[in-house]
């Protein structure tokens, strides 16, 4: 539901959606769920939740990555893995955080590891937020 939320937004904004990439990059749009462009740490294919292309925003791509946790459990223990690939992309990157679940010492850590390259949100309201404030 969240990615459905963020795919709306792009629209709103004027961004096509896309299935695939498309042979030149003429004008703004997002690919979801994009297979194959990027390789993880581990040299094996990756999926990233949207590949974002803005001639002007992001004339090299953006990535977003988003990971919902709503119990405790395992999935933040993946942070450093997702910040990882996130970097191997060589590409700006987003990484939303969402729910409940994840320990605030994960959260921090990952807020801890933005740079020029790397925004973290870990809210869904503080993303959207940014959206308003023209992030597309």
């Amino acid at each position: 539901a969240f990615e459905e939320q963020i795919a709306q937004r792009m629209r709103s904004e004027g961004y096509c959606q896309l299935t695939e990439l498309p042979k030149t990059f003429e004008f703004p749009f997002f690919v979801a769920q994009l297979r194959g462009r990027f390789v993880s740490i581990y040299g094996s294919p990756m999926r990233v939740d949207f590949f974002v292309w803005h001639p002007e925003k992001y004339p090299d791509g953006l990535v977003i990555e988003c990971k919902y946790q709503e119990t405790n459990g395992s999935a933040d223990e993946k942070f450093p893995y997702t910040v990882a690939n996130l970097r191997k992309t060589g590409v700006s990157a987003i990484l939303l955080l969402m729910g409940s679940g994840p320990k605030p010492c994960a959260i921090e850590w990952c807020l801890k590891q933005q740079d020029d390259r790397l925004r973290v949100f870990k809210d869904f309201e503080s993303f959207m937020k940014s959206a308003s404030r023209g992030l597309f």
